[in-house]
């Protein structure tokens, strides 16, 4: 076993010794934003709360992980640069072996132009920038539950 395993199934077991709900346990996640900083905070946070995540920079890299990976959810940048994320949502879709993906996109763009754009552009839920991570767990909870 590798030190990383190692040292990540110790943190995990300090969390759930003291308390900490995993609720990501046993789901898969691909977060794609091209901001390096925000991708580590939030990768550190999905997996202390149980995610299995996949990071990437780009839309292209979106695309081709999600065929990969399968995950549950993607957490989509719309923003990004090559293929943007409503680009790859609409791909996403389109694609019968990941149209049932969740998908949570986050923008920057206000919330008046993000929320009437999702319905119609493929994303089920959206996230304005910058946002808390209880809203984020919030948003995830409320994936995974319908």
């Amino acid at each position: 076993m590798s030190g990383d395993s190692t040292h990540r199934n110790s943190k995990d077991a300090q969390a759930n010794d003291r308390g900490q709900e995993r609720p990501g346990e046993g789901y898969t996640l691909l977060l794609a934003d091209d901001d390096a900083q925000l991708r580590e905070v939030l990768t550190i946070h999905l997996e202390s709360r149980g995610y299995k995540v996949r990071e990437v920079a780009d839309g292209d890299e979106a695309l081709a992980s999600a065929m990969r990976f399968k995950p549950n959810i993607a957490i989509l940048d719309i923003v990004m640069p090559g293929v943007n994320g409503w680009d790859v949502a609409r791909s996403l879709r389109k694609n019968p072996e990941t149209k049932d993906i969740r998908l949570l996109m986050l923008s920057g763009i206000g919330e008046d132009v993000l929320g009437p754009n999702l319905p119609i552009l493929g994303g089920d839920l959206g996230l304005d920038k910058p946002f808390d991570l209880d809203e984020l767990d919030e948003a995830l909870r409320v994936l995974l539950t319908t």
